[in-house]
């Protein structure tokens, strides 16, 4: 039930991504590589052949016949209007990048596969583009322009639940809870990514590709035939960033981010009935982000950002007995988020003379996501005779916030290493649902960025 549309979407995502790396890498010296014009390169030839450079330039009558005389010599130019300058200091460009934390669900789907029976109920989460429906600028970032090629490994613990087996009120009809534990599911996610600058730094393209671990889910209920999959393909993001004031201490950046649906689709099947959840919908992300350095031991890092939906994902459902009974159940446009995310550190550590470990730096992280306007709900519609599905956010309003810290090791000019956890603050349980106020129970992060 997946289009052929969908599949070229993901192929030109994924060569997108590969020509722009491979342009990157092959338009540009690494970061440690000298100047063409510098005097190491330009006279190297003296170097090799032994000359004193203590001598005066007499002593070389080729370079000397080359000076103008006096006489001969150009009145000086006015020099030139500096250009913007595109790093005020070392200082700015060395300050770590924010670690993230985010991960979310796309909502929850809710299947009665036999209304006469209250035991083949299930409640699921919906794992959209591979369980990495939506995008925070925050995530290994800073509100400064840079060139960069990156990998980010996110393990998210108990990130996607399934319930079943739920205890019904026989008079009114509502499910007051679960009988069974809850099914828990983790997620891991691949991140490759790539920013590059332009215009002197002023500006800068960013392109994130992740991929995630397959959510698979069948029914242990021997009476029902429930089963529910997510792929492991996620959504291609660009990013674009404006520097718009930098200083020696401090910058402020601001940008759009663009989410676009090149990921997996959600499939599954209960009864005789197929189902698939399309993912369709485009997101839009403006942000803005400050960046502090009042001296050289610490550091602040600041993102605020929404997360707006432009369009739904389509509900199809096919019943394999019973064409007339296949048709769209409806599109299900997920909720707007608003992110906070701020985030201090200090340097531990720093030797720029050393030539492998050259700096260590402590993170501290407060992350805040909520959603800004109520859940959209695709109405439960029978299917076939026996079956209902509805799709929604059964919390309705979530108010996440999570807590990252982080260990950031510079190697080098060019790489670093960054290892950080995650944990939520918040820990509210709805009594049917389960944990309303987070996404996951813990997260481990490791990232890799290398300058170029």
């Amino acid at each position: 039930m997946v289009s052929t549309r969908k599949y070229q979407v993901q192929i030109v995502g994924l060569l997108a991504s590969t020509l722009a790396l491979l342009f990157a890498l092959s338009n540009t010296n690494p970061c440690s590589a000298q100047s063409p014009h510098d005097p190491v390169q330009s006279f190297g030839s003296y170097y090799d052949s032994g000359a004193d450079f203590d001598e005066p330039l007499d002593a070389f009558p080729a370079v000397a016949e080359l000076q103008p005389r006096e006489e001969e010599r150009q009145p000086e130019r006015a020099p030139a209007p500096a250009p913007r300058p595109r790093r005020p200091t070392d200082r700015l460009s060395s300050v770590p990048q924010m670690f993230g934390d985010f991960f979310a669900n796309s909502g929850q789907l809710l299947v009665d596969a036999d209304p006469n029976s209250p035991q083949d109920f299930f409640l699921t989460d919906v794992p959209m583009a591979g369980g990495s429906r939506r995008v925070k600028i925050g995530e290994n970032n800073k509100p400064y322009t840079d060139d960069r090629v990156y990998f980010m490994y996110n393990h998210f613990h108990n990130a996607l639940q399934v319930r079943e087996d739920p205890d019904v009120d026989f008079a009114t009809g509502d499910i007051t809870g679960f009988s069974g534990a809850a099914r828990k599911f983790p997620v891991d996610r691949y991140t490759f990514g790539i920013e590059k600058s332009f215009f002197d730094g002023s500006f800068s393209a960013e392109v994130r590709m992740p991929f995630t671990s397959t959510f698979d889910f069948a029914s242990s209920t021997p009476s029902s035939d429930f089963n529910v999959s997510g792929g492991n393909v996620g959504n291609l993001a660009v990013i674009l960033k404006a520097l718009l004031f930098a200083s020696d201490n401090g910058a402020v950046a601001a940008g759009l981010g663009f989410d676009l649906p090149t990921g997996s689709d959600v499939s599954g099947r209960f009864g005789d009935t197929n189902f698939s959840i399309e993912n369709q919908a485009y997101h839009f992300l403006p942000f803005i982000g400050f960046l502090s350095s009042p001296n050289d031991v610490i550091f602040f890092n600041g993102f605020a950002q929404l997360d707006v939906a432009a369009n739904g994902n389509a509900i199809d459902t096919q019943n394999l007995f019973v064409p007339m009974l296949s048709g769209r159940l409806g599109k299900y446009t997920e909720q707007n988020l608003l992110y906070l995310d701020a985030s201090g550190g200090v340097w531990l550590y720093r030797d720029a003379e050393a030539t492998r470990f050259t700096g260590l730096a402590g993170i501290v992280e407060l992350h805040y996501t909520s959603t800004i306007q109520d859940t959209d709900v695709v109405p439960a519609r029978q299917l076939n005779g026996l079956s209902d599905l509805e799709i929604r956010n059964v919390s309705n309003r979530s108010d996440i916030l999570n807590v990252t810290a982080g260990l950031h090791a510079e190697l080098g000019e060019c790489s670093n290493v960054r290892v950080a956890v995650v944990v939520p603050v918040r820990r509210n349980n709805d009594l049917v649902f389960g944990p309303t106020d987070r996404f996951f129970d813990s997260e481990l992060q490791v990232q890799f960025n290398r300058r170029y």
